[in-house]
Parts: structure tokens; sequence; C-alpha cells
């Protein structure tokens, strides 16, 4: 498999080529030339351009031409291409460059040799960085003899070699019937087919007439004194959580509380907390993560974008949540006695499960609406290819403010499995956490790759032997961890990728001991019910080794953002594919990604700012409009940087607006007084002006490093 991700940007010092001799030759539009007064050579210097734009997904491609065919030489030092560009007049342009130079006709035989290098410009926390090729045509007359390519086979792959081959042979041939440079064929039918259809050839026939909270009270039913949940020395059976749950979601239900009424849940990791979220699901309602620990101005954004009737909280945080003025009704209160109603089968498929909240680029907290059937659907992947046994034990440590967390409550107890949870707080405490696997017999657990690389450099780690299947996600994941996790543990890993608006996860990819020889773990492929498309900005599909913007189709997807219908309307697009299974819809993730030459997915970096800290998605521009509301401070820029271990940090760089500028500590508390825990930056460094693009925005590549 060809997987080897670019590395950052850097000299070329290792150089390979290959030759592609076009079979048969390739003859150039010898009438349209004539027509136009072109040279060949104009329109293989424009197919290149127009490829390098193509590979980029760039606005415009910078080129360095040399032409050599009459003894005599040109250079062109640019070429801007963008999409909406007429190509023929791109030929045009490129054919002016030679009328104003000492170039002259070509012989019989011309060799041109074209250095390309793209104008892509790293920034901090991208993956992808420059690629420079040498592209090498011989044409006789109007005829393409041979095209190769020298490139380094460090940052580019094979597969892209293929296709840019292929893009020059293709863009020369649609130039001159093509009106824009999106109306290109650059695929062509076959390819387009496979790339399309045959790879996200997903569907599985899994049961959608049905509510996650459905197969929990079915499976209480059927196995009543099993082990449903243990927790700090508490262990309820089936029975007992179906029970307290139900009357709970029975005084729901005489508060007003149906199919998409959004219900807040205040509370700490315990019982309680696994009672609320079902008894909000039996009730027919989504349940939306409250952390009590919260700053409350975070807490109070949340809930005005709720607009609730209600909060339900776990009792010790009363007083506390009674300062935002709705009515609490306290989870043991109302848990303890079961109401004559039976409070079964309640809710519909397609309403609402739960609202996750995520850090927004607007300065405020967005809140993703997931339904039943969408999370449904990884639930039952998840059972269909990693079948979780009776009694198997799944540990719940992801703080249930992120979806992570929903699998690891809802899996097992949809399954007959047993739900280990962690005490509050201590869900980054890896010796506790490795006497809890041990102790509970623990076999399924989630790690984000930062937090797994602590947990398996903790001594004593081997003797986890209870795991079997350690799921990780969130963020890059090493080839040097996965290394690490098969010289300690005798388990399966399983790399996952999904955003929240697309219900937890929608790509897997076994590890295996050998992917240590890439560059990087890749996505892997679309799950069940899920379509993946890489795509241009002509919306248009790209091949293998070309970098594309990663679009989520499918079941999986969340409904879209509560109360923001503008954004939802921006990232949930008209999906222009009709795969068997689509729902009419793409969302658009914003990453950078593309296909290995057999349809694996490799995960290239961000095309915004946001960054993911130890599985946390965190948008550094709410960071920023925090801060420049303190009244002492003129601008602030975030980035996320990454210390010496390879970890990233936030860093706030801010101008003051007078001499007497806030100390660091001061800005941490006034932070932290605003913002969750994982949103406060690490280090805060006072500069006099923020470095600025000619546009007038931060110039976020400029920014020093050594804070």
């Amino acid at each position: 498999m060809d997987a080897n991700i670019w590395p950052d940007t850097g000299e070329i010092r290792v150089a390979h080529t290959e030759r592609w001799s076009s079979t048969p030759d390739m003859l150039l539009a010898a009438a349209w030339l004539e027509r136009n007064g072109l040279r060949p050579e104009s329109l293989l210097i424009a197919a290149c351009a127009l490829v390098v734009a193509w590979v980029n997904d760039a606005d415009s491609a910078s080129l360095a031409i040399s032409c050599d065919g009459s003894h005599k030489a040109t250079r062109v030092q640019r070429v801007d291409v963008s999409l909406a560009q007429d190509p023929i007049q791109l030929c045009r342009d490129v054919d002016r460059e030679y009328a104003d130079s000492d170039y002259g006709p070509a012989t019989a035989a011309c060799d041109a040799l074209l250095t390309i290098t793209s104008s892509c410009r790293p920034s901090h926390g991208r993956l992808c960085g420059e690629f420079r090729l040498g592209i090498g045509i011989v044409i006789e007359g109007l005829t393409v003899r041979e095209v190769a390519i020298t490139y380094d086979p460090r940052i580019t792959a094979t597969a892209m070699v293929r296709s840019i081959e292929r893009g020059i042979i293709r863009a020369a041939a649609c130039v001159p019937t093509c009106p824009t440079l999106s109306d290109i064929e650059w695929l062509s039918q076959e390819e387009y087919q496979r790339i399309v259809y045959r790879w996200n050839a997903t569907r599985a026939p899994y049961n959608y007439e049905r509510c996650l909270h459905w197969l929990f009270e079915e499976q209480a039913q059927r196995t009543p004194d099993a082990v449903a949940l243990e927790f700090h020395g508490q262990i309820l059976s089936y029975f007992e959580l179906e029970q307290r749950s139900r009357s709970l979601a029975c005084e729901l239900r005489s508060r007003g509380v149906d199919c998409d009424v959004l219900v807040p849940l205040c509370a700490e990791r315990s019982v309680a907390m696994v009672i609320g979220i079902l008894g909000i699901l039996r009730a027919g309602g989504a349940y939306v993560p409250i952390d009590p620990r919260s700053p409350d101005e975070h807490t109070a954004r949340v809930l005005e974008n709720v607009a609730p009737e209600l909060l339900v909280i776990e009792a010790r945080w009363q007083v506390r949540m009674a300062r935002f003025g709705l009515p609490l009704l306290p989870i043991e209160d109302h848990s303890a006695t079961v109401e004559a109603r039976p409070c079964l089968g309640l809710g519909r498929p397609d309403a609402l499960a739960c609202v996750i909240h995520t850090s927004g680029s607007t300065g405020l907290p967005k809140g993703t609406l997931l339904e039943h059937r969408a999370l449904l659907n990884n639930i039952l992947w998840l059972q269909e290819n990693w079948p979780l046994g009776a009694g198997e034990a799944v540990l719940q440590k992801t703080p249930f403010t992120f979806d992570v967390s929903i699998k690891e409550f809802l899996w097992p107890l949809c399954v007959g499995g047993r739900l280990v949870m962690a005490q509050p707080g201590r869900h980054l405490d890896m010796p506790y956490l490795g006497r809890l696997i041990q102790e509970h017999r623990v076999a399924v657990t989630h790690f984000v790759p930062s937090i797994l690389q602590s947990f398996l450099t903790m001594p004593g780690v081997e003797a986890c032997v209870s795991i079997r299947l350690v799921m990780c996600g969130a963020e890059v994941l090493s080839p040097e961890i996965v290394g690490r996790f098969f010289s300690v543990l005798g388990a399966k890993l399983l790399h996952l990728y999904g955003p929240t608006e697309a219900a937890i996860s929608v790509t897997g990819w076994v590890c295996d001991r050998f992917v240590q020889s890439l560059r990087a773990v890749p996505l892997g492929r679309p799950m069940s019910n899920v379509h993946i498309y890489l795509l241009n900005r002509a919306m248009q599909p790209v091949p293998p080794g070309v970098p594309g913007e990663l679009f989520i189709g499918g079941v999986a997807l969340a409904r879209g953002y509560l109360r923001q219908p503008q954004l939802t309307q921006q990232c949930f697009v008209d999906d222009p594919f009709a795969v068997p299974g689509s729902e009419g819809r793409l969302y658009r993730t914003r990453d950078r990604a593309r296909y290995t030459a057999d349809g694996v997915i490799e995960f290239l970096g961000r095309f915004d700012r946001q960054v993911k800290i130890n599985g946390t998605r965190i948008e550094p521009e709410e960071i920023e409009i925090t801060l420049r509301k303190h009244p002492a401070l003129d601008r602030a820029a975030v980035a996320a940087l990454a210390d010496g271990h390879g970890r990233l940090r936030l860093v706030a760089y801010v101008v003051c607006k007078t001499a007497a500028a806030p100390s660091p500590f001061e800005l941490h508390r006034y932070c932290t007084a605003r913002l969750p825990a994982y949103m406060v930056p690490s280090a805060f460094v006072a500069l006099s002006q923020l470095p600025l693009l000619v546009n007038g925005k931060v110039d976020y590549a400029a920014l020093p490093v050594s804070a």
C-alpha cells in the first residue's frame, strides 16, 4: 500500500524519476493551435499550470519554466491559475511570455523542461508542506513522446505522480473545449466509478427503526440480573438500572419532555449521570451535557442556546446551578420509586438523542444535533465488527461533554455488556486507570493518541491483559505509538476518525505492526452506510494521491447546528453523487486528506485553524474573541505549538493598549473564568504588534515559536 504521508517542508535531498511513454503518442490539437496562433509548448505549459493548481487545490500556481528546442531558452517566472479562469486565455498568456522573449519557433524536436513549485505556505499545526516536482516533456512536432517526472518520494506519493501524469494529458486534451478550469474532466469514467461508487459501496442492512434506549430496555428484559454498571464500589443490575431510569423518565414525561425536547443534564461521572442519560432518552427527549465545573459564563452561553424548561442535575450541584434561574430536577430524588406507567418504547428513531457543544469560531459554543439513527449506526457497526460479549466490560472515562463518551455509555448497555466507570477527574490518572482495568477485567477502552502514549509508558501496563480492543482517535496517531502498543499489549488497535457532526466516527483502520513503516496511520475506509468523498474546490472527486477536502455522507450525519441555520447551510451541503444509501447531504469537514492507490484514506491536516489537543476540538478564534474583550488588550492571536515531546499546547500572543500590560497570571485567570479548562492557553506572550499579511490578517506562520 502506498501510504507515505508528506513530512514537513524541507530541501529535496532524494530524487526519483518516473517515466511515462504515451501509447499511442498523444496528438495535440493541431487545428485548434493553428486557429488560435499558439505554439504546442503553450498548451502543455498551460496544462501543467492547471495540474499544479488542481493538485494543490489552490487559487494559483507558481511555475518556473525553461524550454529548450532551438538552442535558446525562455523562463516564465509565474503563471496564475484560478478555478474561474478561461484555460484558452491561460494558453495565450503563456504564449505572450514567449513573444516577449528571445525564444524562437521550435525545431522538429522540442524538449520542454518545467520545474514546478507549489504556492502552499506551511503554517502552525499543518501537516502538509510544499512539494517540488520536475516535469520533462518531449514533443516532436504536435506529438508528445514522453513525460518524465522527477520528485522526492519522501514528500510525493507514487499515486500522486500517476495522477499528475494523467492530469497533464487530460488537461491538454480538455483545454480546447472547456470554458473554465472547473469544467475539465480530470478523471476517466472508470476512475470516477471506482472512486465515487465502488469505494463507497458500504451499504449494510441495519435496522434504523429503533431508538438507542429501546435496545437497553430489551436487554434489561432479557438479562435483568446481569451486572449493567460498576462505579466506585457500586454495582447495578440491568433490572435496577432500568427501574431507576424508568422512574426518572416518567417524571420527565409528566413535565412535558417528548421527542426533540432538549434537556440539559448537569452531573459528574457517577451512577446518577447514567440514570440521567437513560431517563432523558427514555422520556423521548435529547440530553445536553453540562459540565458542572465549567465557568459560569460558558455554562450560561450553552443554556441560552438550548433555552430549556428545566435542568436535570446530580443533587450535589443544586446550589451551584440554582443561579441560572431554571427549575431543577435532582436525579436522585426522582429515580428511587417506580411509577405504575411503563414508560417503555417512547421516542422516535429520527428524533434527537443528544446535543454536543463544541468550540465555535464565532466566539460561542455550537451545538451539534445528533439523532438516534446516526448514533445507532456507529454502535451497530462496532457490534458487527468487534462484537461485545455478554458481561464484557467497556471503560467509560471520556468526559460526557464529548461525543466519544456516547459509545462508551451506550454500546455495552445496548448489547448486554458491563459499563465500568472511572471516578470523576481521574480519566488522566494512568496508574488508577491501570488498576481499574485489571480489577474490573475491562475488555474495551478508548484513548486519544496523546493519552494512549502516556498509558503505554506507565510501569506495569503489561498487566492489563484483559484488554482485547483499544479504540483510538480524535488526533493524529503516530506509527511510534502503534509500535509501542504492540510491544506491551496483546490487544487489537482500531484507529477511528470522525467529527461530532458525523456521529462519533465514520472511518476505521485496524493497525498492525507493519504500520511503523508508514509516516502516519491511515484513517482507513468508510464504515457501513457512510460515504466519504475527497473533493477539490469545484466539488469534483480527486484521484489517488491528490489532496482534497474530506466530505462525509450517509446516515451518520447530524441534523445540523442548534439555532444556527446559516452555519448549518454552510457546513451541510447538497450531495451531488447519489450513491445508494445517500441521505442527500454532505458534511464538509475542512480536513485535508488523500486516497492511496487502493482507496485507503490518509489525513494530511486542516484547511482552517481548528486544532485538537488531547482529543478535544478547539477553535482558536473563540479564545481570541474572549481575550480581545479584556480591557487592557488591543489584539490577540492564538496558535497551537508543539512542545519538546511533540504534544500540542495553546499559546496566546497579545498586543496591549497601554504600557501596563497584564501579567500572564492575570490573563490565565481571566480566561479560566470564561472558558473551559481545555481552552485556556498554557502560555501568554506580549508583542508590540502582531505579524500581518498584506491583506491585514494575522500571519500565524510568522508568530514566534519560542514561547
